[in-house]
């Protein structure tokens, strides 16, 4: 009796996977065995992973009618892709040749003639065809959410922009393949989801906030415990919709919460952006996920004549004491009142172990009449997660900046932005970053050991006779640091960044980073 792969049971092609010895056996393998096409390999069988084309999710159904993968399955991955809709073909030419790295030829485009472009346009049209009636099944149809419900251990939902991927989410679709095939990559076509309501129908250019409508309701209430979205139009927020209110009910029981919200676009103004947030509704939908464990809330956008958008901290962070068991918090593109991140630290700051902030500004209280705006500086929330938290990981990236002066030039008075980059700025004498400096400081058990007996030595103080001593003063150096790197002189965003950051206590950080290294 002939033996094929197609007839052996799920359970013994998942162990033969497990034991292949390479990821091209284990790629070749998945060539031939289709219920394994859309398996992600690093969890193969527990994650399904469908893209917004319509053979991916008829892969999906399948996929779901199989009693294996309905048993097993507990993540479901939605690689959202969005190729742009080019008004001409002399537009999308010149979009196609583009070098994405300034200078790169593209061997693979040379010598193409006229006909070759025509062809190659009708099948990037026949791909938009597909991206556009997926689309348009996201909102009419129910195949998606009628295939997730059948995984009845299903507990987490990951809908991704795309872009950046490999393209094996897509091989399934000829004209992609076709494409790929001539002219190596589609990179330059392809866009984020939500930004340009110009080119796509108010409801295609959400299909964050849809696809979410259609997955959420394929789930109950409790069964969700992470829950993934990385285009989610600020929309959403504005009124007590379905979408809103599905979103909601499905945080009850969250361990982790990751949410990108796209606020920039033709639709939405700053003001317009401020009074979305400002009904609270983001806020409520974080308080009413008493359960997590990591969250992460991701703005991005920016709006013409006022720069880069921060989501103000009073709409995002709860006021009293809501997430009991928080150790992970990552936030970017947020405005924090020093004062309000101060309280909301005293409730949330003893499970704390991991914080993350990117690109994010903050603000003092609000000027009393008559009396001069009070400054307030980085230090202020920083120096407190030195002295009173324990944290395990502190993560600084971008761009910070502070509440913006006036300086006089010679002919006009001119606004300027105090800000730095934490991704370049060098310490003096330090190879390293200002942002890792300051989480070595806040969060390096080695450097406050390392500290504590530098500070002993250089004063003649031993631990066992003066440790409350040593400890202050090694206290007063890492407050000192966290001043001299984030209070500085302003820098102009546009002009270039300082090669070194001066400190006071240089000579610690070179000393334990030479002793780290093992060059001492």
């Amino acid at each position: 009796m002939e033996i094929t792969l197609a007839s052996l049971p799920n359970e013994l092609l998942l162990q033969i996977c497990r034991s292949l010895a390479s990821s091209t056996d284990l790629s070749n393998f998945r060539l031939v065995c289709r219920l394994f096409g859309e398996i992600g390999l690093p969890v193969l069988g527990k994650r399904v992973t469908f893209a917004l084309l319509p053979e991916s999710i008829n892969r999906l159904r399948d996929i779901s009618s199989d009693p294996f993968f309905r048993r097993h399955t507990s993540t479901i991955v939605c690689l959202m892709n969005v190729f742009y809709p080019y008004s001409n073909f002399r537009t999308w030419k010149h979009s196609m040749t583009r070098p994405l790295i300034l200078g790169h030829y593209r061997p693979e485009i040379a010598g193409l003639s006229e006909d070759d472009w025509t062809e190659s346009m009708l099948h990037y049209n026949a791909l938009l065809d597909a991206q556009d009636e997926a689309f348009k099944a996201v909102g009419t149809s129910q195949d998606i959410q009628i295939a997730c419900r059948r995984f009845i251990n299903l507990q987490n939902l990951v809908i991704q922009d795309a872009r950046g991927f490999r393209p094996d989410h897509l091989r399934s679709n000829q004209a992609y393949r076709f494409l790929r095939q001539r002219h190596g990559t589609l990179a330059q076509c392809s866009v984020l989801p939500v930004y340009d309501f110009s080119a796509f129908p108010h409801k295609i250019a959400l299909p964050g906030a849809y696809l979410l409508s259609s997955l959420l309701g394929a789930t109950t209430e409790s069964q969700l415990k992470t829950l993934q979205v990385d285009a989610l139009a600020l929309e959403v927020f504005e009124e007590e919709d379905e979408v809103h209110s599905q979103i909601r009910k499905s945080t009850r029981n969250l361990h982790m919460l990751k949410l990108c919200i796209l606020a920039g676009s033709e639709d939405v103004e700053k003001e317009r952006a401020d009074r979305i947030l400002s009904q609270n509704r983001l806020k409520n939908l974080l308080c009413s996920a008493p359960h997590l464990e990591k969250l992460e809330v991701q703005i991005k956008g920016a709006f013409f004549g006022t720069g880069i958008y921060y989501a103000h901290s009073a709409y995002i962070l709860p006021r009293e004491y809501t997430w009991h068991q928080i150790r992970r918090l990552r936030f970017s593109q947020v405005e924090f009142l020093t004062s309000g991140f101060l309280d909301f630290l005293g409730f949330h700051g003893h499970t704390l172990e991991d914080f993350g902030l990117r690109d994010c500004a903050i603000v003092g209280p609000p000027p009393i009449q008559g009396l001069q705006p009070q400054r307030c500086f980085w230090s202020d929330i920083l120096i407190p997660l030195t002295t009173t938290y324990s944290l395990e990981t502190l993560s600084l990236s971008g761009w910070f900046t502070v509440p913006s002066f006036f300086e006089q030039d010679q002919n006009q008075e001119t606004r300027t932005l105090r800000a730095m980059n934490m991704e370049h700025d060098r310490v003096k004498d330090v190879t390293l970053c200002v942002g890792e400096v300051i989480e070595m400081v806040v969060c390096s058990k080695a450097f406050s050991s390392f500290l504590q007996g530098e500070v002993g030595r250089r004063n003649g103080l031993a631990m066992d006779t003066d440790r409350s001593v040593i400890e202050g003063l090694a206290v007063e150096i890492k407050e000192g640091i966290i001043r001299d790197l984030m209070d500085r002189e302003p820098v102009r965003p546009s002009e270039s960044v300082p090669e070194a950051v001066p400190t006071r206590y240089s000579s610690y950080l070179n000393l334990f980073t030479q002793l780290e290294s093992g060059s001492l």
